[in-house]
């Protein structure tokens, strides 16, 4: 997943913009991206209210994301690949 991958090699310019994206992809598909949780139960954090953007979310946020990224890179290795129909199989 890109947007994980920018967050743990320092490409995401903005940590809030790639949470909010990580969150928004997440929320509706929580059984597909269940590695990405821990990323939303961060105490004294709700990703659909406001919240100050500090130094501790910076990096509780990387750590995370540090610690998701293989685990989430395993995971979609090991799931099935369904490809995708054709309209003529529609």
């Amino acid at each position: 997943m890109r947007i994980l991958e920018d967050l743990v090699v320092g490409r995401a310019d903005d940590i809030f913009v790639a949470y909010a994206r990580l969150f928004s992809l997440w929320n509706g598909n929580d059984q597909v991206l269940r590695e990405l949780r821990p990323l939303f139960e961060i105490p004294g954090i709700h990703p659909c209210c406001s919240f100050s953007v500090t130094d501790e979310f910076r990096k509780r946020v990387l750590s995370l994301a540090t610690a998701i990224l293989p685990v989430f890179e395993k995971s979609q290795s090991n799931a099935p690949h369904v490809r995708p129909r054709r309209a003529s199989e529609r």
